[in-house]
């Protein structure tokens, strides 16, 4: 794989890779990239590979966020050895296995985390923090088991590199999604992942996986709240219509509290597309 951005054609810009989900797959590997990889058109504008989350369609110029954090998915316990299948070596630099405590009753499914990242806090020996990319997890929770225990494997080249060996029942470990897996408009404030350049239509069993546009000019899709879009003003996430844009002022409005996604090109009435200049990354 290439380093750096990867070029763009239109094509790749207007292609929504479909693939049906294989038995044992790790979902965050089956896309033609990496989750997060960087794109740039001749042009200039700036791009993320991304799974586009859920089965109903959604339309192009739709603004998508990065999945909430699963329940109890942190400050999750180390395991003693012995326990779960631990061993020392996991707690040592150069692992890519260790095994963490459900306690909770969430069920996480089988690869759930894989794509995202292992993020230790260490307090024994010295005070460190640390994130490792996870290549894939065991399934804990009801109906699973191994109940109790989640085992994360790390990609070869994200092994564990403490200094001291973490200590069981001291140090913790947080499981977080890659930003760009999962991704659905919403209106809640969350980080903003990007705007679908082209319609996507996930179906169940199947995985969607798009270039999504983070910089330059688009077209966004203005809510009917904010009374619309003044040229030069910031936009936001609406917090009204899911997928859509709203002013970050204006109409009697705040949303000093959520991401700036992008400028307006043009002065654009309420639900209406406006020409953004898109600057989430």
């Amino acid at each position: 794989m290439q380093n750096g951005p990867r070029f763009l054609t239109d094509q790749d810009i207007s292609t929504v890779y479909t693939t049906t989900v294989p038995a044992g797959a790790v979902a965050n590997d089956l896309g033609q990239d990496q989750l997060g990889a960087r794109g740039i058109t001749a042009d200039g504008r700036e791009f993320r590979y991304a799974n586009i989350g859920g089965t109903s369609s959604v339309p192009a110029g739709t603004l998508l966020q990065q999945a909430a954090a699963p329940s109890n998915s942190t400050a999750l316990t180390i395991t003693a050895v012995g326990t779960g299948g631990q061993a020392t070596a996991n707690l040592a630099a150069g692992s890519t296995v260790i095994v963490l405590s459900n306690t909770s009753s969430t069920v996480f499914t089988q690869d759930q985390f894989a794509g995202g990242y292992l993020q230790v806090t260490q307090t024994s020996g010295a005070t460190t923090q640390a994130a490792y990319r996870i290549s894939g997890n065991s399934a804990a929770g009801a109906g699973n088991v191994t109940t109790t225990y989640i085992t994360v494997q790390l990609f070869p080249t994200d092994a564990l590199r403490n200094t001291v060996a973490l200590v069981a029942g001291t140090d913790t470990c947080n499981l977080v999604y890659n930003p760009w897996w999962a991704v659905a408009s919403s209106t809640t404030d969350l980080l903003a992942a990007g705007v679908l350049p082209i319609t996507a239509v996930p179906a169940s069993g199947t995985y969607a996986f798009a270039w999504l546009q983070t910089r330059g000019d688009c077209l966004t899709q203005l809510d009917s709240v904010s009374g619309g879009a003044t040229a030069g003003g910031v936009l936001a996430n609406s917090t009204t219509t899911a997928g859509s844009v709203t002013a970050w002022l204006g109409a009697g409005l705040s949303h000093g509290s959520a991401q700036q996604i992008g400028i307006a090109r043009a002065t654009t009435s309420a639900s209406a597309t406006c020409s953004t200049f898109l600057t989430i990354d």
